[in-house]
């Protein structure tokens, strides 16, 4: 006898074997990873702004966002020490004259070539146009600390606050140097305008030749005290011809 059962097609079937579960220490098969996108996808942009944002590191685009936050604080602060540095030696200048006009010579200056008896007004009217000088460009400063490119509008301002600074020093000792006259001086005020005006005028080369020039804007306040400080210093500059 046939100690087992056979199937219609002739096959042996045996008993039926249950799966073992897995051992309790070993691990389940990885489910299948999906590929990572590209390194420079938006994905990573976002990822890598948000690592620099936590850790505080600067990241491309920064310093627009650091430019538009100091704009004001330069505006205030950039020129401060040589605006202080130029109206401390123009009113020093005026007052020292005010203070000490007796002491003058009784001949002064009018031009390098040609002089007259003193007079309060002849006396003041130098001092007076490095005052008035400095009033036009404290408005035109503060009309190009509000446009763009900011370190040249910065440069600009610093240069021309220094030029009035030296000249007036320069100018009031010479006036109180007088009757002696010494050849160094006008060397040296030549050497300060020029030097002044040609930095100036090459640190705003872009703002007044380019497009930048139309960032420039005076607002109604700022016209009123150039059209004042331009009217005196025509009138300043005439005022020895009456």
């Amino acid at each position: 006898m046939a100690c087992g059962h056979s199937s219609s097609n002739g096959s042996a079937v045996g008993p039926k074997r249950k799966r073992s579960a897995p051992a309790s220490g070993t691990l389940s098969p990885m489910p299948p990873t999906l590929p990572s996108p590209p390194s420079g996808g938006p994905e990573s942009d976002i990822e890598n702004a948000s690592a620099r944002y936590n850790d505080g590191a600067p990241g491309p685009g920064t310093g627009f966002v650091d430019e538009l936050r100091s704009t004001s604080t330069r505006i205030r602060t950039m020129p401060l020490v040589t605006r202080l540095f130029s109206w401390a030696s123009a009113l020093g200048v005026v007052t020292l004259v005010a203070l000490l006009y007796d002491r003058l010579p009784e001949l002064l200056p009018v031009t390098r070539w040609s002089s007259a008896p003193r007079s309060l007004l002849l006396a003041l009217r130098v001092p007076s146009i490095n005052l008035m000088s400095l009033v036009l460009i404290e408005a035109l400063s503060r009309a190009l600390l509000r446009s763009s490119p900011q370190a040249d509008a910065q440069g600009v301002a610093t240069a021309l606050f220094l030029t009035i600074g030296m000249k007036a020093l320069i100018e009031g000792a010479e006036l109180f140097l007088l009757p002696t006259r010494s050849p160094l001086i006008p060397w040296a005020l030549v050497a300060a305008v020029v030097g002044g005006v040609g930095v100036a005028v090459a640190r705003g080369r872009r703002i007044f030749l380019g497009p930048a020039r139309q960032t420039i804007h005076f607002d109604r306040v700022e016209k009123l005290v150039a059209a004042f400080a331009i009217a005196s210093l025509v009138a300043l500059q005439l005022a020895p011809a009456f």
